[in-house]
C-alpha cells in the first residue's frame, strides 16, 4: 500500500495520504500494527483509522490520538478539519449505509463508508456519483482484470510453443521415415538387379559349356 505524509493536520497526528483501505478485520489489524496503534478495545485511544479525507480526493490512514466514538445510525467518518474525526451522513446511499451502531474504528464494517470516486470527489454509493475507473472498486477490480489478462497471455504463449514443437517433431519424424523407406526401395532394387545379373551370367556359362561339350562329342 503506497502512502505519503500529509502536511496540515495539526501538532501530534501524523496522517499518511494512500488510496486503498483494509476491507476486512485480519488486514486492518495488520494495517495497524504497521503504524504502531492500539490494537484491541483495552486501550481506549490510539486506535488505527483509514478514511477518506473532507474533500474525498483520497483516503487517510493515522493513529487516532483521541477516545473511540460512537457512530450514529446512518453516518460514515471523515477526517475533517485539521484533524478531528467527523460524522457523515450516508443515508441518501443507494445502498449500503448502516442502520445500526457502530465504533468509529470499526469502519472497516461498512464497505460503503470506504468506496469513493476520487475523480468526483463522492462515495460511489451516492446518487449521481458515477462510477469511474479509478473509485475504489474498480482500481481492485482492474488489477484482477490485469492479472487475468496476464495470465491468460501466457497461457496463450505456452499452449502456441507447445503445439510449433510438438508439429516440428511430427514433420521431422515423417521425414525421417520417409527417408528410411526411400533407402530401404534403393537397397531392395539392387539386390534384385545383382541377382538378374548373376542368373545371366550362370545360363550364359552353362550354355557355353554345353556347346564345347557338342563339339568334342563331335571330334
Amino acid at each position: 500500500m503506497s502512502r505519503s505524509r500529509v502536511p496540515g493536520y495539526r501538532e501530534g497526528l501524523k496522517v499518511y495520504q494512500t488510496f486503498t483501505c483494509p476491507w476486512t478485520e485480519s488486514a486492518w489489524t495488520s494495517a495497524s500494527l504497521r503504524m504502531n496503534c492500539s490494537v484491541g478495545g483495552d486501550q481506549p485511544f490510539n486506535h488505527y483509522y483509514c478514511i477518506p479525507n473532507a474533500e474525498r480526493t483520497h483516503f487517510v490512514e493515522f493513529c487516532y490520538d483521541r477516545a473511540s466514538m460512537k457512530t450514529e445510525k446512518g453516518n460514515c467518518w471523515e477526517l475533517g478539519g485539521i484533524g478531528y474525526l467527523n460524522q457523515v451522513d450516508c443515508t441518501n446511499f443507494v445502498k449500503g449505509c448502516p442502520d445500526y451502531t457502530y465504533l468509529s474504528e470499526q469502519v472497516y464494517k461498512i464497505p460503503a463508508c470506504l468506496d469513493l470516486n476520487f475523480s468526483e470527489r463522492c462515495f460511489t454509493e451516492e446518487p449521481g456519483c458515477t462510477v469511474l475507473k479509478n473509485s475504489t472498486n474498480a482500481l481492485v477490480t482492474n488489477q484482477n482484470s490485469a492479472d487475468t489478462s496476464l495470465h491468460l497471455g501466457l497461457v496463450a504463449l505456452i499452449t502456441s510453443v507447445l503445439t510449433a514443437v510438438i508439429l516440428l517433431l511430427v514433420v521431422l519424424g515423417i521425414k525421417r521415415l520417409r527417408s528410411k523407406s526411400g533407402r530401404g526401395r534403393n537397397q531392395n532394387g539392387n539386390g534384385t538387379s545383382k541377382t538378374i545379373a548373376e542368373d545371366q551370367k550362370d545360363n550364359l556359362s552353362k550354355e557355353i559349356s554345353c556347346h564345347l561339350t557338342s563339339q568334342n562329342r563331335f571330334t
